[in-house]
């Protein structure tokens, strides 16, 4: 499980990125990874993902001169407008509050 959540956090890219796929990649059904994810995090995949993705948008939002589109396909989301909305939702404000020395 360890492994599996440092390769979630390498390829955040991967817009692919499932319970699925990653249960597969250590040979276990999806729900048994899925609890097992759960007891190690504390939650349940798809609020992990995001939240993981989340950090690494404002990582690289406030790192980079990356243009919001850029970071978007960097997290795994086609849609940039997508990511303004999960972020909010996340964090409680716009990304934008995020640039250097604004947040």
């Amino acid at each position: 499980i360890a492994e599996t959540i440092v390769y979630m956090g390498e390829h955040l890219d991967d817009p692919s990125l499932s319970l699925q796929t990653l249960a597969e990649r250590i040979n276990l059904s999806k729900n048994y990874f899925a609890a097992l994810l759960k007891e190690r995090t504390g939650e349940n995949f798809i609020p992990y993902l995001t939240r993981l993705r989340v950090r690494k948008a404002r990582e690289l939002y406030q790192n980079t001169d990356l243009k919001i589109y850029e970071i978007a396909a960097a997290v795994g989301y086609s849609d940039w407008h997508y990511l303004y909305q999960v972020y909010r939702k996340y964090e409680g404000h716009s990304l934008s509050r995020e640039k250097r020395g604004h947040a």
